[in-house]
């Protein structure tokens, strides 16, 4: 049942305020095209992978250093044996040869 008089509906909204259409360079994806708004999606993304990254390099940064002076550090603890008996060798061999070179007769 429709009213006839020229008064609507308490139950129907009216319209308070004047709402104006936002500037053509501002428009919100649903304004937009829709060949727009992947390509203004994938831009937004990556603008936000950029933005974490930025955020998140200090903390990087600290985090590899401590891993590599980890890392470093166990591989100088595996070469020590090596290292060691090089060094006894060398050091062997030049006893010796001194050994030798005061034995000779000058």
């Amino acid at each position: 049942m429709t009213p006839t008089s020229g008064t609507p509906p308490r139950y129907v909204p009216t319209l308070t305020e004047v709402v104006s259409l936002p500037p053509s360079s501002t428009l919100t994806p649903a304004t937009q095209s829709p060949a727009d708004t992947p390509k203004d999606a994938v831009d937004m993304d990556q603008d936000l992978a950029d933005r974490i990254i930025q955020r998140l390099m200090p903390v990087m940064q600290i985090k590899l250093r401590e891993i590599v002076a980890s890392v470093i550090h166990e591989e100088i603890r595996a070469m020590e044996p090596r290292l060691m008996q090089e060094v006894e060798s060398m050091a062997r061999q030049t006893v010796t040869q001194a050994l030798v070179h005061d034995a000779e007769p000058n």
